[in-house]
């Protein structure tokens, strides 16, 4: 059980609820601090590509948020789906997303572009198409790689990226939580959102830095590590069961210490 302990949780806002819940079931203290903002992506140029769904061997799905905006653009087009297609998730909640779709996706052991490019099946791709489903942006490993593996790329983005407002409220909050006697966690699932969080919390930004950080990657671990936080974690996967479990982990080997 988590009670007695503040958590700062930075997901977008509609990818956080379900953690948010299970949090507060635990007995947390959420504070909710979106570190982005999702913007589905209307450009008229992603219709054509969807209308062209039968022409690609492999299709990739970078994120939830690409999974979800992506799939209900494609299913307006595709009352059923061609034959011939082969599924890919960035990670276990894309797959799930998808899923909702009657697609089942091939799903990687590690949740990122290197965990995709390692698949058997996306190894040589020379005169097959791919598309990669995802948001502005982005790092360019997996589009570069599949290129120089053969493949004919298509990207398609579905979303962008924005960097919300923190209320006066919410801010608060923040501060009250840094005052208190209990445990203070922050958790944050993207490197965006931890330079976001920078500019959004930044009267506790100092503070916050002397926390403990829980985040999803390594590569966020070593961001974080950079720019000044002194007491980093890492969740295996970054599934909601996973993250509780890591924090449950973290607050355990702290208590330990003292």
């Amino acid at each position: 059980m988590l009670n007695g302990v503040s958590v700062i949780v930075t997901r977008p806002q509609a990818q956080a609820e379900a953690l948010i819940k299970a949090l507060s079931d635990q007995g947390a203290a959420v504070i909710a601090v979106p570190g982005l903002e999702i913007l589905p992506n209307e450009e008229n140029g992603l219709d054509t590509t969807f209308m062209d769904l039968d022409r690609f061997q492999h299709v990739i799905f970078t994120s939830i948020n690409a999974a979800r905006l992506g799939m209900e653009r494609l299913d307006s087009f595709w009352p059923q789906w061609p034959i011939g297609i082969d599924w890919y998730a960035i990670g276990a909640g894309t797959a799930r997303v998808m899923r909702e779709f009657q697609i089942h996706a091939l799903v990687p052991e590690k949740t990122n572009s290197e965990g995709l490019l390692a698949l058997p099946g996306l190894q040589h791709l020379a005169e097959q198409k791919v598309l990669v489903v995802k948001g502005e942006g982005g790092r360019p490993l997996l589009p570069d790689t599949l290129a120089k593996r053969g493949a004919t790329l298509m990207q398609a983005d579905v979303y962008r990226r924005r960097q919300p407002k923190v209320s006066a409220n919410k801010q608060a909050q923040v501060a009250k939580a840094m005052t208190a006697k209990q445990p203070l966690v922050m958790l944050v699932s993207s490197l965006e959102s931890l330079d976001n969080l920078k500019c959004l919390l930044a009267p506790n930004w100092a503070a916050l830095q002397q926390r403990p950080l829980l985040v999803v990657s390594e590569r966020i671990a070593q961001h974080a590590q950079k720019i000044g936080f002194q007491k980093v974690s890492v969740s295996p996967k970054p599934d909601d069961t996973s993250v509780i479990n890591a924090l449950e982990a973290l607050l355990e080997h702290r208590q330990g210490r003292l």
